[in-house]
């Protein structure tokens, strides 16, 4: 069990997104469990490399299909995946800079700005759109 753990609360209706969220929680979780276990040098640069190019695919296809569903707040929300993909890739550079004050801001950013604040605040204000443009999708079956 894992700090992030995916929950039924995160789904955005529609599977492919809660897929991809479910294994963004994965990514998380494994930077989470490496900080705890003081195997963070071993594995963050991974994990960070990972969650940048994982996320830049998620953000497009989640950017794709706001568009195909024609979402009326896609600007504000591509300027938060923007942020997102900027602050990630800030710590990766201060992490490979050999700054190890990096560890706990990113895990303290990964699991209440990004998995809270984003995914339960952003992206659950186009979930009701993704219910009603995919109607046949069930948002609810990410893997537990």
């Amino acid at each position: 069990m894992g700090l992030s753990d995916w929950s039924p609360k995160y789904t955005v209706n529609h599977p492919v997104m809660d897929e991809h969220h479910h294994y963004l929680f994965k990514l998380i979780d494994q930077l989470s469990e490496a900080i705890m276990e003081k195997r963070e040098k071993e594995v963050i640069g991974e994990v960070l490399d990972s969650l940048i190019d994982y996320t830049r695919m998620h953000f497009a296809a989640e950017e794709q299909l706001m568009l195909q569903i024609s979402y009326s707040d896609i600007a504000p929300h591509k300027k938060a995946h923007d942020d997102i993909v900027a602050k990630v890739q800030g710590f990766q550079r201060r992490f490979h800079q050999g700054d190890s004050s990096v560890t706990a801001e990113i895990s303290q950013y990964l699991m209440t700005d990004w998995l809270v604040k984003h995914i339960l605040g952003m992206d659950e204000l186009y979930a009701p759109y993704f219910k009603k443009a995919f109607p046949n999708a069930t948002g609810q079956n990410a893997k537990k």
